[in-house]
């Protein structure tokens, strides 16, 4: 089954920052090779592969946030988080 669901929407993209702003573009987690090491303020998500000790340059595979990329078998959709009062009224029985 194709994707239907832009890359910003999923689990593995990762968002390109400028200062402290998300930009347009971010790496594919799934399909990009991190650098070997973790330069000074830099985090790298979980489950990245990395490129290995010998090799100095990433391998980055950068996508649009709002595209679709209808081939893609690993979009994970985000699960949007539950705020307090969004679980208190899920407890009471309401929706919220």
């Amino acid at each position: 089954m194709a994707n239907t669901l832009p890359c910003s929407s999923c689990k593995h993209y990762d968002p390109i920052l400028k200062g402290v702003k998300p930009t347009p573009r971010g790496w594919c987690v799934k399909k990009s090779l991190y650098p070997a090491r973790d330069t000074p303020g830099q985090v790298t998500p979980e489950g990245a592969q990395r490129v290995g000790p010998d090799e100095t340059l990433a391998k980055p595979y950068v996508v649009d946030a709002k595209s679709v990329q209808a081939a893609c078998t690993t979009h994970t959709p985000v699960l949007p988080t539950r705020t307090k009062a969004g679980l208190q009224a899920l407890a009471k029985g309401t929706r919220k």
